[in-house]
């Protein structure tokens, strides 16, 4: 519909022009000598009356026109927005489920199964479910950002990517010291010296660190949070065996405390769904 203003303006016109017509024929020439009047005022009202009209609709054409394309407009800019608020939501439900997955892929349960297999002494049983949760974390840490692939990434974006690229640090760090730990007592026998175990060790090490040399945050957090370094650096002397049992009681009381990270993980991961919902929503509003 036509807004109301514009018929205020053609219907204001309508009455005013008539008007206006009498007023310029009802007045005397001031200047005859210098702008006669040619012809009788019934040819001046017809010819008045023909200008009048097409001024009349030419300004209605005008602001029909003007309506028409405004109202077009509008109508195309609602199309692109249902179309991109569309697009979005279909990405937004694909983002749920990735971030869903990243955080269930974390597998606690099964975790805490294989440190309790290590603490009664089936070590073999523990490394073959470590071994399935490691393969899990290392394709997990590929993608985990993939969606966020973006300039400028939101306050909860950068919090969540911080925090899964952190947990996935600490979990795949003590999980590769624990896995170092299964080799050992799985295979330990009396023959077992001190070097032995610091070769082990040393040997773990070089391979943990040619897997991490592309990860600058898995590096860093094995380096400062790994028993195996600790382990390297012992004194080979007659407490070694108590230094090496209190490491490995200190990583495992340390493998108790990973749930409190997927805690906080799952606050990240609800604040970037009810950010993302904020923003698409937005679209249409």
């Amino acid at each position: 519909m036509m807004e109301s203003k514009y018929y205020k303006y053609i219907f204001a016109i309508i009455l005013v022009a008539p008007i206006v017509v009498n007023i310029i024929l009802y007045c005397t020439n001031p200047i005859p000598w210098l702008i006669p009047i040619v012809g009788e005022s019934s040819d001046w009202i017809g010819f008045w009356g023909s200008y009048a009209g097409a001024i009349i609709g030419g300004l209605i054409t005008l602001l029909v026109l003007h309506y028409t394309i405004k109202e077009n407009s509008q109508v195309r800019d609602i199309q692109v927005k249902t179309i991109k608020y569309t697009q979005q939501q279909t990405w937004l439900e694909s983002l749920r489920k990735q971030l869903i997955d990243n955080y269930r892929i974390l597998d606690i349960q099964s975790f805490v199964i294989a440190v309790n297999e290590m603490q009664r002494g089936a070590y073999d049983k523990a490394r073959s479910i470590l071994l399935a949760i490691n393969q899990n974390i290392e394709s997990q840490s590929q993608g985990s950002s993939l969606y966020f692939i973006i300039e400028n990434p939101s306050e909860e974006e950068e919090a969540y990517k911080n925090c899964m690229s952190l947990f996935l640090a600490e979990y795949g760090t003590l999980i590769a010291d624990l896995l170092f730990f299964c080799g050992i007592f799985s295979n330990i026998t009396q023959k077992t010296t001190p070097a032995d175990i610091i070769e082990q060790a040393q040997m773990s090490q070089k391979i943990l660190h040619e897997a991490y040399k592309f990860s600058p945050i898995l590096l860093e957090c094995y380096n400062k949070r790994s028993a195996i370094p600790k382990i390297i650096s012992l004194p080979i002397d007659s407490q070694f065996t108590d230094k090496f049992q209190s490491i490995y009681n200190d990583t495992i009381i340390s493998s108790t405390q990973i749930h409190n990270h997927k805690y906080e993980l799952m606050a990240r991961t609800e604040d970037v769904i009810r950010y993302e919902t904020r923003r698409i929503n937005q679209i249409i509003e």
